[in-house]
């Protein structure tokens, strides 16, 4: 968190019983889906939208809305590592990071730069690992609000025939000499060709069930 009063904020509220945390939660996604890039938000102002409660602070700093759409996301996986989420409390159709680059045709560097610009995710529990969440509203909320920004990474993530007989080759050499499974060699090329580890792996399927 860069902003100082929200890192604030997320400590002061780490402890807070879990139907607080949810409320905190909902509030934060909301206004995500509220504020503007290029506008201009006293701290005062959206404490109290996160909060209800209104504080007094004589001298409120103003912040760019780029920079809270920046640390919302951080304020959230916080908040909901806080409440012990699990991914059934993220709502039906929540989806993975792998299952958002699918559905976006993007890699996950395109999806990390999304949640600085307002694509809010939660961390959840799995047994005694966590991960990314991203419920289905809010995705569906950064689709309408960046739709057009969405569909330049996704054309230009898309992977033509000239490209996808290059990664089908290195696969090849990489499944030959070093034993790698289709879905290691797909996260190797995806990392290397900057494309989403499930789009590269869908053309390696494609590619041995046309050589079968």
């Amino acid at each position: 968190l860069r902003i100082g009063a929200l890192d604030d904020l997320a400590k002061q509220l780490r402890f807070a019983p879990r139907e607080a945390l949810d409320r905190h939660i909902a509030s934060a996604e909301g206004l995500a889906r509220e504020i503007e890039a290029d506008g201009l938000y006293p701290e005062d102002w959206f404490v109290f939208r996160l909060t209800g409660y209104r504080a007094s602070i004589e001298e409120p700093a103003s912040f760019v809305g780029a920079a809270l759409l920046g640390d919302l996301s951080a304020l959230v996986e916080r908040l909901s590592l806080a409440a012990g989420h699990t991914t059934a409390d993220a709502g039906e159709g929540a989806l993975g990071v792998e299952a958002l680059c699918a559905r976006w045709n993007v890699s996950r560097k395109t999806v990390e730069r999304y949640r600085r610009k307002g694509l809010i995710a939660r961390r959840v529990s799995i047994g005694r690992t966590q991960r990314l969440v991203f419920p289905l509203e809010n995705v569906e909320a950064f689709e309408r609000r960046e739709g057009a920004r969405v569909e330049r990474a996704s054309s230009f993530s898309r992977i033509d025939g000239t490209l996808s007989a290059r990664m089908c080759a290195r696969a090849a050499r990489y499944r030959s000499s070093l034993g790698f499974s289709l879905n290691e060699a797909a996260a190797r090329l995806a990392a290397r060709f900057d494309r989403s580890h499930e789009g590269v792996r869908q053309v390696l399927r494609r590619a041995d069930e046309r050589a079968e």
